[in-house]
């Protein structure tokens, strides 16, 4: 069974209502399509580096960004929200969203919904981030109260001092895209339905403006949640080029060498879409480091281990083993998603500046949390938050924590062998 991120009785709280939207907002996705490299060079039409002045909605900064945009066929305005430390801060916090993503042409089969539907790119609404907006960051109760890496009054949280930037989603191609023209889903001859999947361009747009607010040298947490999680990984190469101290933590955003799986299958087609192979690092190029997310995190690992005059730096992944959204994505079966993850950190671990949070259980998310319910911990007793929180500040191997890892969840040989269904 799914672990869902709220009951019934927690999504028709009036108080908090607002919360229970974030169960559809991270929910989330999966295509898999590496972001690396590009820096601000990026395109950013119709304008350069953006600018401008933040409008205050509660505790949080609203800033648009002339020239960024949606990617859904209204191509609404695009803003992200900031909370500048009240101190000194210790670093930077970008936390990117989750939201749905795209995969197949068309319209969904009648019918159809849920993951289902959400895999057509002409069902956009699916995909655009219901979470990340004015309506909740102007209430402040609703992004402290979900996330909880957002508290700052919290003397447990690790990241209370640093800047908060919230990175919404609205181009169904999990932060991965750099296409400055759209995509026709219509298969009809005389319809269009176009998508422009530019999610790469305006976290670039993003990093920009902030790097333009915090010009110290300051350490990043890059993270996120889901179709965030992906973005993490498909972005720190621009991240680590504008900040070196720059260190990643993947929540729920890992699809792994699973034979068969919808993102293996499309990978290519996806990668011109979205114009995201140009994207891929140069120590990462081959397909895989589109299709497989755990690899190119791991290439991500090898290259900055310090050996290579790049930087050493930490990367983490926080990944349920038979994650129950990821498997329907995916189109894989949960003990197929299970091997797969199990054969991938094998191989991504030997790097000895990656470690893993991978707990018993078919959760999606660690990062963002029911108020109402306790807190998420493994078998073994380890919070993912101040894991998390242990793993970004480290400046050493010797300094990480170690890799926390439930037993796998038992799958007898024949359920191993369906890596799809």
């Amino acid at each position: 069974m799914h672990v869902q991120l709220g009951p019934p009785a927690f999504r028709s709280a009036p108080r908090l209502a607002v919360v229970a939207s974030v169960t559809a907002a991270l929910a989330l996705t999966l295509p898999a399509v590496p972001s690396a490299g590009g820096a601000l060079t990026a395109a950013l039409a119709p304008s350069e580096v953006p600018s401008a002045a933040p409008a205050q909605v509660g505790s949080w900064q609203a800033v648009a960004l002339p020239g960024a945009t949606c990617g859904g066929p209204d191509r609404a305005p695009y803003e992200y929200f900031l909370s500048p430390a009240p101190g000194e801060a210790a670093g930077i916090l970008f936390v990117l969203s989750g939201g749905g993503a795209c995969l197949k042409e068309g319209p969904a089969p009648q019918g159809a919904s849920g993951t289902a539907a959400q895999l057509y790119c002409m069902n956009y609404g699916n995909f655009r981030d219901p979470f990340f907006t004015r309506v909740t960051f102007a209430g402040d109760l609703a992004p402290a109260a979900v996330i909880p890496v957002f508290r700052r009054a919290d003397p447990a949280n690790p990241f209370r001092a640093h800047h908060f930037v919230a990175v919404p989603y609205c181009t169904g191609d999990v932060h991965a895209g750099a296409m400055t023209v759209p995509h026709d889903y219509d298969p009809q001859p005389e319809s269009t339905f176009e998508v422009l999947h530019r999610g790469h361009l305006n976290v670039a747009a993003v990093a920009a403006d902030v790097r333009e607010r915090f010009p110290d040298d300051l350490p990043v947490v890059l993270t996120g949640f889901s179709a965030g999680g992906f973005g993490s990984i498909y972005n720190f190469p621009l991240f680590v080029s504008l900040w070196p101290r720059t260190a990643v933590v993947s929540d729920a955003g890992n699809a792994p060498d699973a034979p068969g799986s919808l993102l293996q299958r499309e990978a290519a087609r996806v990668a011109e879409r979205w114009g995201a192979r140009e994207l891929l690092p140069a120590y990462c190029r081959e397909d895989r480091c589109l299709s497989d997310t755990l690899h190119l995190l791991a290439a991500h690992a090898r290259a900055h281990d310090g050996r290579d005059g790049r930087p050493w730096r930490p990367f983490g992944l926080l990944q349920g083993q038979q994650d129950g959204t990821l498997v329907d994505y995916l189109e894989v079966s949960a003990c197929g998603y299970q091997l797969a993850l199990s054969r991938g950190l094998a191989a991504a671990l030997a790097a000895d500046n990656l470690r893993a949070f991978v707990p018993a259980t078919d959760r999606h998310v660690f990062g963002a949390v029911n108020p109402l319910e306790s807190p998420f911990r493994s078998l073994g007793g380890v919070d993912p938050i101040a894991w998390a929180g242990a793993l970004a500040t480290a400046t050493s191997a010797a300094e990480l924590p170690p890799s926390a890892l439930d037993p796998w969840l038992p799958c007898n040989p024949v359920r191993l062998a369906l890596t799809a269904r």
